[in-house]
């Protein structure tokens, strides 16, 4: 019996490193307390997500996989193991991990999006925009929810629509920086020039490494024929990131026609 309950503390101990963001050391107790008691579904999960924060996602993903051969109808294990797939690019996988999520239960609201993300980075913009309409009718006041059904409208240049589910976000969450650049850019598509700057401004404010909005920034000043102002911006993605090949690009142009 103490061994049992050396394993429940253990158990616990992870789970308060795993929430504190002390990865290596939640994966110790997790493996200490799975060396007691081997078929802990939770404890396997849990180690998973230490293993993907600490990108050891092959590892993760094959401690999720051990969990779910214990407990195959797990709904939360296997959106697990959806997040892992994702960040491994293996997005058909992940669609279909997500699809048997939702067989167990259909209204679980974050695997609605996720799967809503899955589609968009396949190109399935109809089926995206309908999985987050569907999460959304379950959790309408869901601001990273209504940042990704923006993102799908963006994609497909419906510049109004975009800009309405970003703005519908920013009520939510006023600091919400990626939706303040995405309002950005859904106002630049709109040619409403002015407007793109300041939400890119007010994201730069919120987020000062924020290289995308440095090169979205510039992108605007370029339309208002700042180029002198678009250069500053695009150095400023590039000293962020300097890998960022679309900044790289966009600062080529201009420094051709300087």
């Amino acid at each position: 019996m103490s061994r049992l309950n050396d394993a429940e503390e253990l158990y616990n101990r992870g789970n308060a490193l795993l929430a504190l963001g002390h990865f290596d050391e939640a994966l110790i107790s997790y493996d200490k307390a799975l060396a007691i008691q081997p078929h802990c579904v939770e404890a396997l999960h849990n180690r998973g997500a230490a293993l993907r924060k600490l990108k050891r996602l092959a590892e993760a993903l094959a401690s999720h996989d051990r969990a779910l051969v214990i407990r195959p109808n797990d709904a939360p294990g296997l959106y697990n193991r959806v997040m892992v797939l994702f960040e491994l690019k293996r997005y058909d996988e992940a669609l279909a991990t997500c699809d048997r999520v939702l067989a167990i239960r259909p209204n679980f609201v974050e695997a609605l999006h996720n799967r809503g993300t899955l589609l968009r980075v396949l190109k399935r913009h109809a089926e995206a925009l309908a999985s987050h309409d569907k999460a959304l009718s379950i959790r309408s006041n869901d601001a990273a929810g209504l940042f990704n059904r923006g993102n799908v409208l963006l994609d497909l240049r419906h510049y109004e629509q975009a800009l309405g589910a970003f703005e519908k976000a920013l009520v939510l969450k006023p600091d919400f920086a990626e939706a303040l650049n995405n309002r950005g850019k859904a106002l630049f598509g709109l040619r409403r020039y002015d407007e793109s700057l300041a939400a890119h401004d007010k994201a730069i404010a919120l987020k000062p490494n924020f290289a995308e909005a440095f090169n979205n920034r510039g992108n605007v000043l370029v339309a208002l024929k700042c180029h002198d102002e678009a250069l500053i911006s695009y150095d400023r993605a590039l000293a962020i990131n300097p890998h960022f090949v679309e900044a790289l690009r966009n600062r080529g142009i201009i420094a051709r026609l300087l």
